[in-house]
């Protein structure tokens, strides 16, 4: 039997050196060492492109190899026109393009959960049914969109 897949964004990645926010970091860390065992795994080269803007040296690399362990999937221009299309039907603002194009990259390969800390634009009731109204209307398999602990 075929495992269900997650898409894990920036955030999630970053939140498990982010120490700032000490309960985000321990349950994104429960996450990784328990949860995630039962899935697929993928990240995107976005997700690696962001996450090498990071400033701090030892951060950055402790995040590149980090991220090789998951399945790399990539931005291509089925993703990209799925993107503007959330853009266009307002599902999000032109200035969260790259949380859209996160959205867009997960749709496109069917996976099944997009994992997201970002609860201003990504994890949010409106986001979820509007991506999947979109999908919908554009032939893509719906997406779930949630949060670390509700996996």
């Amino acid at each position: 039997m075929k495992r269900e897949s997650i898409y894990l964004d920036t955030s999630v990645i970053s939140a498990l050196y982010d120490d700032r926010v000490k309960e985000r970091q321990e349950e994104t860390k429960r996450f990784f060492k328990e949860t995630i065992l039962r899935y697929d795994i993928y990240v995107s080269n976005l997700t690696v492109s962001e996450l090498d803007q990071t400033i701090d040296p030892v951060k950055k690399k402790e995040f590149k190899d980090f991220v090789k362990k998951f399945n790399l999937l990539k931005q291509n221009k089925e993703a990209e026109s799925l993107a503007k299309d959330y853009i266009d039907k307002k599902v999000l603002s032109k200035s969260s393009y790259e949380d859209a194009l996160h959205i867009a990259i997960a749709s496109i390969n069917n996976i099944n959960y997009l994992v997201s800390w970002n609860f201003t634009d990504i994890v949010k009731v409106k986001t979820k049914r509007m991506v999947n109204f979109v999908n919908s209307m554009d032939g893509v398999k719906t997406l779930e969109i949630i949060s670390p602990p509700e996996l």
